[in-house]
């Protein structure tokens, strides 16, 4: 939004409508995608991690399990975990990653300078579609056995819409199925404070030079990355908030969509995540009312 500097008295709220970077645009889905396959960054994808994140994952998913990539990107998971015998859907609201895997996919061609390599999967092994993850749907019966929320999506989202995407997986997972989540659990920097300014010649926010603040708001838990591009009459302001979950917020908006939790790990690892844990990846499992079974909770709940 371009806004007058003097009209502008305080900054704008987290997640405010009139200044809130779009992901789903199409002036941002390019160079979303650019990000993406960045072998050298890891803000919105990590590529040189990937490899070792689906053989973590496959040893908490049975084999040959039907997967949803909730948020896929340009698939660099849905492939691997293809090529290990999963069935996999991939969705995403940018329409330049779900095209891109696409022509990946019809050409059959290797995977982005630097990530690791893939085998080719079949169409019957992977399929990709542009989807809004709230208004996604499936047929009474078809679920997925396991639904993947990975790399803090559910961190671009407020309270309430965080709170609706738990329930939209649940809703898509089978009884008994798998919802892994990851995403941090308190912001980077400590509250009250800007933390870093810088001026960039081009960002993901802007391929115009501009200022870029960052600021953690402590009374909603939020962190806010600033553009401020001076443009005649103005400056151009946009800004990309994102809100971490903790822990006993996430179980609890969890059990009440029917998602028991099952283990919650510190970050990619195989300890259990405790009250220090900064990244987790929570394992819950759907509640099945036809049985009964125990759930394994990590120690710090």
């Amino acid at each position: 939004m371009i806004t007058e500097a003097a009209t502008l008295a305080t900054p704008p709220e987290p997640f405010d409508p009139l200044f809130e970077l779009q992901w789903g645009s199409s002036e941002m889905a390019g160079r979303i995608l650019a990000e993406q396959l960045d072998p050298a960054t890891e803000s919105l994808s990590r590529p040189r991690k990937v490899a070792s994140h689906v053989k973590w994952l496959s040893h908490h998913i049975p084999g040959r399990a039907s997967v949803l990539d909730a948020g896929c990107g340009p698939g660099l998971y849905c492939n691997l975990l293809a090529a290990a015998g999963y069935q996999v859907t991939g969705v995403d609201i940018n329409p330049a990653a779900i095209r891109y895997e696409k022509e990946q996919q019809a050409a059959s061609l290797p995977s982005p300078s630097g990530t690791a390599p893939t085998a080719a999967p079949s169409s019957a092994q992977i399929s990709y579609s542009v989807e809004d993850l709230f208004a996604m749907q499936r047929p009474e019966g078809e679920w997925f056995d396991a639904v993947l929320l990975l790399h803090s999506t559910i961190e671009l989202f407020p309270v309430p819409l965080q709170k609706r995407l738990l329930a939209q997986l649940s809703q898509l997972v089978s009884p008994g199925g798998t919802v892994v989540v990851e995403c941090r659990t308190r912001p980077d920097y400590p509250p009250g404070r800007v933390c870093w300014w810088e001026w960039e010649e081009c960002s993901l926010l802007s391929s115009a030079p501009h200022l870029l603040l960052t600021e953690v708001w402590g009374r909603k838990g939020c962190e806010i990355v600033r553009q401020a591009t001076p443009v005649p009459g103005g400056i151009e302001l946009l800004q990309s908030t994102t809100r971490p979950v903790p822990l006993p917020a996430l179980e609890r908006w969890a059990a009440g969509v029917g998602l028991e939790p099952h283990a919650i790990f510190d970050g990619w690892s195989n300890r259990m995540a405790s009250d220090d844990t900064a990244r987790i990846v929570a394992l819950f499992r759907k509640r099945d009312p036809h049985k009964t079974t125990g759930t394994a909770r990590p120690a710090g709940d």
